[in-house]
């Protein structure tokens, strides 16, 4: 309909500067005509890659990861990649299931938010050769790139800001010890703010809580059969302290 050959179609699709103008133009004219659009599937096997992020992630009812998905999406779009997202329940099966179907898929990169890396993921990752990158965890001992928070850090501003506005017992709803940056970490700006101010680390200040609005309120619970009341209680996480009030 052009009446130019097919790899000159292909060059125009492909926006390659070797096509003059006025046969840009009157491919464009034809492929705008008939509503063309090149077969994603096709162009896969040829280029041996697409321009897919996949974004295995353990849930979605998340504020942070909500806004995480959406400034990931934006970027996507803004250097022409498509976002898809897959959620794993937090479960070992399904986020080996759907690693490798991001693989079949021929994912240019993949995006991993979980709470820990198990070996047999971690073992997928590197087998698989595709550039992959975990967020919200530091995971310095495992070679696979991760972008975090400084936990450390800010569990110390907001406890010291607690100490700042005069509380000087101050108990800590901190996730389990096993979870890095809930459970570890974050107590971990807790105690060095405490000792900073010269108080005592209490370990009975200190409970452990899963991270859900319900294990939040039983942990407060807890802490409140246990005698008098603390004057402040900095939690771990925003669903913890949702529930612990």
């Amino acid at each position: 309909m052009a009446n130019v050959s097919i790899s000159t179609v292909s060059r125009v699709i492909n926006n390659s500067p070797s096509v003059g103008s006025d046969i840009r133009q009157r491919v464009l004219d034809v492929l705008e005509a008939t509503q063309f659009r090149p077969n994603a599937i096709a162009r896969t096997l040829v280029k041996n890659k697409t321009s897919l992020i996949g974004v295995l992630l353990p849930e979605i009812k998340n504020n942070v990861l909500d806004d995480m998905v959406e400034g990931i999406n934006q970027v996507a779009q803004l250097y022409g990649y498509d976002v898809v997202i897959a959620l794993s329940g937090g479960n070992e099966e399904s986020e080996l299931h759907y690693y490798n179907l991001f693989r079949e898929m021929q994912a240019s990169g993949i995006i991993i938010s979980a709470s820990g890396i198990r070996d047999s993921l971690f073992e997928l990752i590197e087998a698989s050769k595709i550039p992959s990158l975990l967020v919200g965890r530091d995971y310095r001992e495992k070679s696979i790139p991760s972008v975090h928070v400084d936990n450390v850090s800010a569990a110390f501003e907001a406890v010291t800001y607690l100490i700042q506005q005069g509380h000087r017992d101050i108990a800590m709803l901190q996730g389990a010890k096993g979870d890095i940056s809930t459970g570890n970490h974050r107590f971990q700006g807790y105690e060095q703010a405490l000792k900073a101010a010269h108080l005592p680390v209490r370990t009975e200040r200190v409970l452990e809580s899963a991270l859900s609005v319900e294990e939040g309120a039983a942990s407060m619970r807890k802490l409140y059969d246990s005698g008098p009341l603390p004057t402040a209680v900095f939690c771990a996480t925003d669903r913890i302290a949702i529930g612990a009030r």
